[in-house]
């Protein structure tokens, strides 16, 4: 591949509306690598040094320079379009020049976005309605691979059985985010502190605030599920989380509430004492995340738990009458092979959770493996098809199906983050917040609210992500979250 080590892209291009189309095509080729908007106006001082071979992409003074003009749409191709479809020709085309330079395809094609399955339900609510149908169009239209096609056809069929039987208007789910973990993973840039009781205490209250200030807004409102997720909920004491638990009971009608989750998430953060709280409060469905059942690669992403401790923290939680436990991993962490994959495979089927997530690295800017490169130069970071499937034969042999995914930038090998759940174990949550189908209002530090208006219209109100400043301005945040509602009740 050219450049394989480019860490500078430039793009000029005379229309700044189709950079991020460019930017997320770019990164998807070159992992990492910053992208940089140059215009056009920048390019002559460079192309005297450019052969006529090398007019689109070439690379000078250690930089990648793609002039891509050329790929914007003409006047006669956008007549009758849509800016989706205006952008997805300019894209095409892109991804096929990037194709030919690099040798490279990509299994999702040109497609950018966090919800390919979007797609796929789409063509399903236009009547297409058999399987050969769907994945035709999703290959022709956006060079999708046959696999690639086939997941987001399966996903997209799963999905709308389960939208079309929770179709009520009036139903909302609710989100909670607790953005404390026991230490910092080295993939992670989640708004996560370390656990600290006095902050945790005051943490708690100012969420209990927020979350009673809506008791009255919301109390005509189907709450269908609920979500507290981090961080690692189980950072906070048993008390504070049965505090946070009691506020939701208290203050909201949670009659048609068919889903509860606690995000339990690492091993070592979890107690008989909080496992009690959360069984007490008619917490339906929690995760125990083991990432990896490889102890190496647990110490070097900075998990402070052992193997051990995770295959304890979920035989506890079996024990004490969780009958909905999720599991996740992730693909692509430092050092990590084919023989890890199969064990952390083997160690799954033994566990037998009902439902597995499945993640590729995604390398995030503020997390230590883009901010401290050096320290881990010394790992390859390995996701591909094959360590996917190998996962996803374990899910096969749990008696478990695809049910919902989503990408992220700068993902390894370019790929997915799946879930997978035996029949009727479905998180509605993920579904909801991936399809846009309910409006989520979220409380707490860094959450955000995202209103589904009638005309599909989507409107958003961000919390403000410092813990501190959360705690001194609740009252702000309800604020915000008000003038949002006060459009869509």
């Amino acid at each position: 591949m050219h450049g394989s080590d480019i860490n500078l892209i430039n793009v000029y291009l005379k229309d700044k509306n189709f950079f991020d189309d460019a930017g997320l095509l770019l990164r998807a080729y070159f992992t990492g690598s910053k992208v940089i908007y140059r215009g056009e106006s920048e390019i002559d001082s460079y192309i005297s040094s450019v052969s006529e071979d090398e007019k689109v992409f070439y690379i000078l003074d250690d930089c990648l320079h793609c002039r891509l003009d050329a790929f914007l749409p003409e006047y006669k191709e956008t007549l009758g379009k849509s800016k989706g479809e205006i952008h997805d020709i300019f894209k095409k085309s892109l991804y096929e020049s990037l194709m030919e330079y690099t040798g490279k395809k990509l299994p999702w094609g040109f497609l950018t976005g966090v919800r390919p399955s979007k797609r796929a339900m789409a063509l399903l609510n236009d009547k297409c309605d058999n399987k050969k149908e769907v994945t035709d169009i999703l290959k022709e239209r956006y060079l999708i691979s046959d696999k690639k096609s086939e997941l987001a056809y399966e996903v997209a069929k799963k999905e709308k059985v389960i939208i079309n039987n929770l179709s009520d208007k009036n139903s909302i789910s609710l989100y909670i985010h607790i953005p404390f973990c026991p230490s910092v993973c080295a993939y992670c840039s989640f708004a996560t502190v370390l656990n600290d009781s006095v902050l945790t205490d005051r943490y708690a209250d100012a969420l209990c605030v927020e979350l009673e200030a809506f008791k009255d807004r919301l109390s005509g409102k189907n709450i269908n599920s609920i979500y507290m997720g981090g961080g690692t909920p189980t950072a906070l004491s048993a008390s504070q989380l049965e505090k946070v638990l009691l506020c939701v009971e208290n203050n909201y009608n949670l009659s048609e509430l068919l889903e509860y989750t606690v995000e339990a998430g690492r091993a070592d953060s979890i107690t008989k004492e909080k496992l009690e709280v959360l069984k007490r409060h008619n917490i339906t469905r929690i995760s125990v995340n083991p990432q990896t059942f490889n102890q190496k690669t647990l110490d070097i992403i900075g998990r402070n738990h052992t193997t051990d401790d995770v295959y304890a923290a979920y035989n506890l939680a079996r024990e004490l009458g969780f009958d909905n436990i999720n599991m996740d991993v992730i693909l692509g962490l430092p050092g990590e092979t084919r023989d890890d994959i199969l064990k952390t495979a083997e160690c799954l089927k033994e566990l037998a959770p009902n439902s597995i997530t499945m993640h590729s690295l995604s390398f995030k800017r503020a997390a230590a493996f883009t901010t401290s490169k050096s320290l881990y130069n010394n790992y390859e970071y390995i996701s591909t098809d094959e360590y996917q499937d190998i996962l996803g034969r374990a899910a096969e042999e749990l008696n478990m199906t695809p049910y919902y995914m989503y990408r992220q930038q700068n993902m390894t090998g370019n790929l997915e983050n799946v879930g997978y759940s035996k029949e009727g174990f479905e998180c509605l949550y993920n579904i909801f917040i991936m399809e846009e189908v309910q409006s989520i209002i979220a409380f707490g530090a860094g959450s955000s609210t995202k209103c589904i208006f009638d005309n599909g219209r989507i409107e958003r109100a961000e919390n403000v992500k410092n813990v501190e400043q959360y705690i001194n301005r609740v009252d702000e945040m309800i604020d915000r979250k008000n003038k949002l509602l006060d459009q869509y009740n």
